[in-house]
């Protein structure tokens, strides 16, 4: 598909960025300077643009790490998708965060690393 924004190159990750819902392991979050802004931002473990955070997609991290610590939110799998959002009449496609519909095949693999070395 051809899209406008394609001409318009950005830093940070988009709602055009997300094709399909795609799950994403957290790296690290730290404050930094967006435009003329403090803002929190997401690096991923996978090689995706870093997630300046909303607070909608901060509290729901928060929610998923069980803490509002965003300093321990390091590790955290999460899925991101985009949900078409009304904002002063105007509707927009946004990125939004979610638990993982399934646990990552990568918790699973240690698991079972775990339970043979314990054998």
């Amino acid at each position: 598909m051809s899209n406008y924004m394609d001409f318009f190159p950005s830093t940070y990750m988009r709602a055009a960025d997300i094709l399909e819902p795609t799950q994403l392991r957290i790296v690290k979050v730290e404050p930094e300077t967006v435009g003329e802004d403090n803002r929190l931002v997401v690096t991923f473990a996978e090689d995706v643009k870093p997630l300046v955070l909303n607070k909608t997609n901060a509290k729901s991290i928060a929610k998923i790490a069980g803490t509002p610590d965003y300093k321990k939110w390091g590790d955290v799998v999460v899925e991101l998708y985009t949900k078409d959002i009304e904002y002063r009449g105007e509707t927009f496609n946004a990125i939004r965060i979610r638990e993982p519909s399934k646990k990552a095949p990568s918790s699973i693999i240690q698991k079972v690393l775990d339970e043979t070395i314990k054998k």
